[in-house]
Protein backbone atom coordinates (compact mmCIF):
# COMPACT_ATOMS: atom_id res chain seq x y z
CA UNK A 1 0.00 0.00 0.00
CA UNK A 2 1.00 3.98 -0.25
CA UNK A 3 0.10 5.15 2.68
CA UNK A 4 0.63 5.66 6.47
CA UNK A 5 -1.76 3.46 8.98
CA UNK A 6 -0.23 5.76 12.24
CA UNK A 7 -1.21 8.90 13.62
CA UNK A 8 1.12 11.17 16.03
CA UNK A 9 -0.65 12.79 18.58
CA UNK A 10 0.05 15.17 21.03
CA UNK A 11 0.52 14.09 24.62
CA UNK A 12 -1.23 16.88 27.21
CA UNK A 13 0.98 17.96 30.16
CA UNK A 14 2.99 14.83 30.13
CA UNK A 15 6.34 13.21 28.77
CA UNK A 16 5.61 11.18 26.35
CA UNK A 17 8.08 8.95 27.35
CA UNK A 18 6.67 8.28 30.82
CA UNK A 19 2.86 7.96 29.09
CA UNK A 20 4.33 5.44 26.48
CA UNK A 21 5.78 3.96 29.74
CA UNK A 22 2.39 3.72 31.21
CA UNK A 23 0.98 2.17 28.13
CA UNK A 24 2.59 -0.78 27.76
CA UNK A 25 2.36 -1.49 31.28
CA UNK A 26 -1.81 -1.78 30.17
CA UNK A 27 -0.47 -3.64 27.05
CA UNK A 28 -0.92 -1.26 24.55
CA UNK A 29 2.08 -0.44 22.65
CA UNK A 30 2.49 3.34 21.15
CA UNK A 31 6.04 4.65 20.53
CA UNK A 32 7.46 7.82 21.66
CA UNK A 33 7.79 10.66 18.79
CA UNK A 34 10.87 11.31 19.72
CA UNK A 35 12.39 8.21 17.77
CA UNK A 36 10.45 9.54 14.76
CA UNK A 37 11.31 13.33 14.89
CA UNK A 38 11.81 15.92 16.94
CA UNK A 39 8.61 15.98 18.37
CA UNK A 40 9.19 14.67 22.48
CA UNK A 41 5.78 15.72 23.12
CA UNK A 42 3.90 13.09 20.81
CA UNK A 43 3.47 9.39 20.77
CA UNK A 44 2.90 7.36 17.64
CA UNK A 45 -0.51 4.77 17.23
CA UNK A 46 -0.93 2.61 14.66
CA UNK A 47 -4.48 2.15 12.96
CA UNK A 48 -3.62 -0.96 11.27
CA UNK A 49 -5.47 -3.33 13.39
CA UNK A 50 -9.17 -4.36 13.57
CA UNK A 51 -11.71 -1.33 14.96
CA UNK A 52 -12.26 -2.74 18.20
CA UNK A 53 -9.26 -3.36 19.36
CA UNK A 54 -8.39 0.08 18.21
CA UNK A 55 -11.14 1.16 20.27
CA UNK A 56 -10.03 -0.78 23.43
CA UNK A 57 -6.64 0.83 22.87
CA UNK A 58 -7.75 4.39 22.87
CA UNK A 59 -9.79 3.63 25.73
CA UNK A 60 -6.56 2.56 27.82
CA UNK A 61 -4.71 5.62 26.84
CA UNK A 62 -7.31 7.72 27.54
CA UNK A 63 -7.88 6.21 31.10
CA UNK A 64 -3.96 6.88 31.19
CA UNK A 65 -4.16 10.15 31.13
CA UNK A 66 -5.82 12.68 33.15
CA UNK A 67 -6.21 15.16 30.06
CA UNK A 68 -6.58 12.60 27.22
CA UNK A 69 -4.67 12.68 23.97
CA UNK A 70 -4.64 15.83 21.30
CA UNK A 71 -5.64 15.45 18.48
CA UNK A 72 -4.55 18.84 16.08
CA UNK A 73 -5.44 21.34 17.62
CA UNK A 74 -8.67 20.31 20.19
CA UNK A 75 -8.33 17.40 22.87
CA UNK A 76 -10.15 14.44 22.63
CA UNK A 77 -12.60 14.35 26.14
CA UNK A 78 -13.30 11.46 28.09
CA UNK A 79 -15.58 8.78 26.87
CA UNK A 80 -15.74 10.19 23.02
CA UNK A 81 -16.11 7.96 20.96
CA UNK A 82 -12.83 6.85 18.44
Amino acid sequence: PQGAFYVMPKVDDVDAAAFVERAIENNVLIIPGSVFSQRATHVRLSYALPIERIRKGVEILRRGSEKGIRQGDRTVPQGARA
